[in-house]
């Protein structure tokens, strides 16, 4: 159970201003504050010269016993290197109360390059804009799991009040659901959406919500005959369930089924996150324009979701060719959202992806989201885009902002 006395931890990547914040907040709370890094070089001597003489493995068991020290510790405010808590070990001995700082590459870039003390020996290259987007991808998912902290615009001072008051009104808003479709994933969002509050709030937390659920051969029928008109109806009527519910919010936890989503919108009086726009925050934040659109044929080959990537959020969307769509939407149907996951399936659509990316892509959409279920990262080249878990994510993120 988090406790008052735990450790608060400060993550993120460089220049998002940890160290300033962490001795502002460590002030605030009459708290001892402590800079990994700097404890390291103290220690050690300097981090680029750890990682030019022993390599970034010998770094990184630096960090993990430093890690066991202080998670042993309490009352502390820690600001942590940008890749401390990637590894799973080091973040779970380190522990504590952990909120991410996080500003868009452009500014990270401008706040590094004003200083003139500091060598980063991860950014050394001839191109550190890629590199601060490849290392962004590479960390998204370590720094989804803790609180967001936007920086943009701030002082120290007020990082450090929008942490405290975080620190002492967890208050959380109630997620409201529209699943079923098919209920392979909504597992999925039941379940990150949890781990997420979970994981950022501590201890015994989950999250407020509501879902209303669908029965999927109903609306497969829809789909296939072209009904979509009927469907929307269905679609609304189910908003309108969840919203009396209780719910604050509303998802409707598939790609396909945004078709409606302004109707479906318009039709209640809460706020609905929309899906697309949750993967595009994520694209832009990779400091990607070129992405590839795996999903549903009606995803695929329709405006609402490829139209609103390009015209909304400026991205070049590719997506396969004819063959290759029907392939993709056959496996989706026929297999995925019965929980048949084939071997040879993820193979051909891993075929698929290597095409694109041949083709100039530069990242991946899951556009469906059952295909996360086929479809890992660790599967793929370029950095991948998981609608399920930026969806879920999301929303935990909205249910836990300031009102």
């Amino acid at each position: 159970m988090a406790s008052d006395r735990d450790n608060i931890v400060l993550t993120g990547f460089m220049g998002t201003g940890k160290t300033t914040v962490g001795r502002v907040l460590a002030s605030r709370l009459g708290r001892r504050f402590v800079d990994t890094d700097r404890i390291i070089e103290q220690r050690h001597g300097p981090i680029p010269s750890i990682f030019a003489q022993e390599g970034e493995a010998a770094f990184r068991r630096i960090e993990r016993a430093l890690a066991d020290e202080l998670g042993a510790q309490s009352d502390l405010v820690i600001a942590t290197g940008g890749g401390m808590l990637v590894d799973p070990d080091t973040a779970h001995a380190l522990g504590g109360r952990v909120y991410c700082l996080a500003a868009p590459v452009t500014e990270i870039l401008q706040r590094v390059g004003e200083e003139t003390s500091t060598v980063r020996p991860l950014l050394e290259g001839p191109d550190p804009a890629r590199r601060v987007a490849e290392l962004l991808e590479a960390r998204r998912e370590t720094y989804s799991r803790y609180t967001q902290i936007q920086t943009t615009g701030l002082t120290p001072s007020k990082v450090a009040d929008v942490i405290i008051d975080q620190l002492q009104n967890p208050a959380m808003r109630t997620i409201g659901l529209l699943g079923g479709m098919s209920w392979e994933s909504s597992i999925e969002y039941y379940r990150i959406i949890n781990e997420e509050v979970r994981r950022r709030l501590g201890g015994s937390h989950s999250a407020k919500s509501v879902m209303y659920s669908v029965d999927f051969h109903v609306v497969e029928a829809l789909q296939q005959r072209g009904d979509w008109g009927v469907a929307t109806d269905l679609m609304i009527d189910a908003a309108r369930k969840v919203e009396a519910g209780g719910a604050e919010v509303l998802l409707i936890c598939t790609n396909t089924m945004h078709r409606m989503a302004s109707e479906v919108e318009n039709a209640i009086s809460i706020p609905m996150l929309h899906i697309a726009d949750a993967t595009a925050a994520a694209i832009h934040q990779a400091g990607l324009e070129r992405v590839a659109l795996l999903g549903t044929r009606y995803t695929m080959e329709a405006d609402f979701y490829r139209g609103r990537l390009q015209s909304q959020h400026h991205l070049d969307v590719r997506v396969p060719a004819d063959g290759d769509r029907e392939l993709v939407h056959r496996v989706i149907y026929d297999e995925l959202v019965k929980g048949v996951i084939s071997d040879a399936s993820r193979d051909r659509f891993l075929g698929i992806i290597e095409g694109l990316v041949a083709g100039g892509a530069e990242g991946v959409i899951a556009g469906c989201t059952e295909i996360e279920l086929l479809v890992h990262p660790e599967h793929v080249s370029v950095p991948y885009f998981p609608t399920t878990r930026l969806h879920a994510e999301a929303a935990v993120d909205w249910a836990l902002a300031d009102g």
